[in-house]
């Protein structure tokens, strides 16, 4: 019989196939934070605790390569940053909450390649409103050319990099 597992679990699954066995992620309960929330998992004392967040995106048109014709890597505002309701703004001074402790990472439609960076890195982007869907809210992006290394490109760099950032993150927990 064969299964539909939803696209999210396929990828925290492959996620975790390139992390340490003690690392797990799960789908974050709160429907307006982050995507992923990432564990470690002493072994010892069989407590785990909480290294940060995964805020996750898959590209319906980034099937397998990166598009050539495509100028820029492009992470949508509203993802990064706390916005204002009542006068249509993002408060581009204000990031989400566990900001410091956040990866954005994008995956294309076929799980093959990834972009990735940390959430902190991604807020100093340029800031543009792309009228693609007529709403504000949906509209804005953190942009920079693709040639720019400062994004993380490709799966193995990606797994490095995520790997690198919660270690940090669980040494941060342990002088804390």
């Amino acid at each position: 019989m064969n299964y539909d597992i939803d696209n999210e679990l396929k990828i925290r699954k492959k996620l975790e196939s390139m992390l340490n066995y003690d690392i797990e992620l799960q789908k974050t309960e709160d429907k307006y934070s982050w995507d992923i929330s990432c564990f470690r998992y002493n072994t010892k004392t069989n407590q785990k605790t909480l290294l940060g967040y995964i805020e996750l995106e898959q590209s319906d048109t980034w099937i397998d390569e990166y598009p050539d014709f495509w100028k820029y890597h492009s992470f949508l505002a509203r993802k990064v940053f706390k916005f204002d309701w009542n006068n249509n703004v993002f408060l581009i001074n204000e990031l989400k909450n566990d900001w410091a402790r956040t990866i954005y990472l994008i995956v294309n439609k076929n799980l093959t390649d990834m972009i990735c960076q940390s959430i902190k890195t991604i807020s100093t982007l340029n800031f543009e409103y792309c009228k693609v869907k007529d709403r504000y809210y949906n509209d804005c992006y953190l942009r920079i050319n693709k040639r720019n290394k400062t994004i993380i490109c490709g799966q193995n760099d990606c797994k490095r990099f995520i790997k690198d950032f919660f270690e940090k993150q669980r040494i941060l927990e342990e002088y804390e």
